[in-house]
């Protein structure tokens, strides 16, 4: 079988033949000189055989060409993929960055008509939030909350909710009980009562 390989590819037969009487035919009678510990010998084989291969008059021009272009189609695909790869790392690394820069939201300086419609925006989203009974101000980042609330809960959490917001450098809150007094007016009868 070996020797009818060589026979079909390389020289019209010649060297297939000469395989054959050197090493016998069975397998391995051709494979004990390569397995004896000597490489050059093997090397050389396997040069030979590429040049015979390559070299051929009547298919070795084609068979350049092809390797050729495999080679570069091959060299082309790999570097493709390798490209499209990286793009993906970049992308996958910068949305990282992103992600990790804007864990935290930046304390900004807003102008007080934004931070006015932020303030609003998050308050008046939530349902529990009575709209009508609140009233906002907002001056150099301080944020001024007035208003009735039913329960000393609702108070607690609109003042977090307001102060955990970017911008929001102070909050003063104005806000009291259904039926109770504001506490800046308690403050300005207290000192009303002083003088």
């Amino acid at each position: 079988m070996t020797g009818h390989w060589f026979g079909d590819h390389v020289n019209g037969g010649g060297l297939a033949w000469d395989v054959y009487f050197l090493y016998g035919p069975s397998g391995r009678d051709l494979a004990s000189p390569l397995s004896t510990g000597s490489p050059v010998i093997a090397n050389a084989g396997m040069a030979g055989a590429l040049t015979a291969f390559f070299a051929d008059p009547e298919r070795g021009n084609v068979r350049r060409k092809e390797a050729v272009d495999r080679v570069g189609g091959f060299a082309r695909h790999t570097s493709r993929r390798a490209e499209h790869w990286l793009r993906g790392v970049r992308a996958q690394t910068s949305g990282w960055s992103k992600k990790v820069t804007h864990l935290v939201p930046a304390r900004t300086n807003l102008d007080d008509n934004t931070l006015r419609d932020r303030v609003e925006t998050e308050l008046f989203r939530d349902p529990e939030v009575p709209k009508g009974n609140l009233n906002l101000d907002v001056a150099g980042g301080r944020v001024t909350l007035r208003g009735q609330l039913q329960r000393p809960e609702q108070i607690r959490q609109v003042q977090e909710r307001v102060a955990s917001l970017p911008g929001v450098q102070e909050v003063r809150s104005y806000l009291h009980l259904e039926g109770t007094e504001a506490p800046n007016k308690a403050e300005v009868r207290n000192l009303s009562s002083l003088s």
